[in-house]
């Protein structure tokens, strides 16, 4: 797996996923190539964080599991470890779970048009005295 970051701000941009056939990821020169191609910039502009896929597969599984909560660790301004915010996953997953319980109590459109087209049938049927 290889992991590109700007170095300006320490903030990943690429992740390269698991890949049984280069287990060590692509090549620093395209990883960085793939980031400058899609924002433009650099080589210089970019570092890169390497784990085997085979050897460190809990560590990248891990990390493309909680993807979005990966901060890498420093030293030296390289990049020599990485860290989840497990805190902040947590507070997106409540948050996740109450919006989806909001969506819940909130019929779909389609359920309200319905109801209200059964009111106003409803209505037109008692002013017309056939009910």
């Amino acid at each position: 797996m290889l992991i590109v970051y700007r170095k300006s701000d320490k903030k990943i941009l690429f992740n390269s996923g698991k890949s049984y056939v280069e287990p060590q990821g692509m090549s620093d020169i395209n990883g960085k190539l793939a980031v400058i191609e899609r924002i433009g910039g650099t080589f210089d502009d970019y570092g890169t964080f390497r784990l085997h896929d085979i050897d460190d597969a809990e560590k990248v599984d891990e990390i493309l599991r909680y993807q979005n909560y990966v901060n890498l660790v420093f030293e030296d301004d390289i990049a020599v470890d990485y860290e989840i915010d497990y805190e902040k996953y947590e507070e997106d997953k409540i948050k996740r779970e109450e919006q989806e319980l909001l969506n819940k109590l909130n019929p779909p459109q389609e359920e309200v048009l319905k109801a209200e087209t059964e009111i106003q049938i409803i209505t037109i049927l008692k002013e017309c005295e056939l009910i």
